[in-house]
């Protein structure tokens, strides 16, 4: 219940480890016993190699941590394109049907160019349209389409 009772395991490990320590250092060869540090140096060359292994892990975790984020960029920049091919096709497909004034492709080219995006193809059938992006990630273009069209009326179903 004592504080030295919740220690007493301590005072026996510390010797023993120091114990290990020394038993260690007499084990080596005596390289200018006089000179300040001889014996750690010995001690860490005779661990050879470990940094290298330690380093080469290090690098393999880096350079995987780097292509998952190069990766996860690419989805990111794929999903904003697909959102400025919806945005251009919906505002074409408003124009189509007349909620806005204006030419059905010029507009969707407009939305693509605020988001961003260069416009490749606008496709006008009736009130349907279909619109295709592009843009350029990590020098890669990408593409993206999106089809737009009013909602069929009940009596049409």
């Amino acid at each position: 219940m004592t504080r030295c009772n919740q220690w007493a395991g301590t005072a026996t490990i510390i010797p023993l480890l120091r114990t290990a320590s020394h038993e260690r250092a007499k084990q080596l060869p005596d390289h200018g016993a006089g000179q300040p540090g001889a014996q750690m140096r010995q001690w860490l060359s005779a661990e050879s190699g470990a940094a290298t292994v330690v380093v080469a892990f290090s690098l393999a975790v880096l350079a995987l941590s780097a292509s998952v984020l190069v990766a996860s960029g690419a989805l990111v920049e794929r999903q904003v394109l697909a959102s400025a091919a919806d945005a251009a096709a919906l505002a074409a497909a408003d124009t189509a049907v007349g909620f806005v004034s204006g030419v059905p492709c010029e507009r969707a080219e407009q939305t693509a160019v605020r988001n961003h995006a260069t416009m490749v193809d606008c496709t006008v059938e009736g009130f349907e349209v279909r619109v295709t992006v592009s843009r350029q990630v990590m020098g890669m273009p990408i593409r993206s389409s999106a089809r737009a069209a009013p909602a069929p009326h009940a009596s049409q179903m």
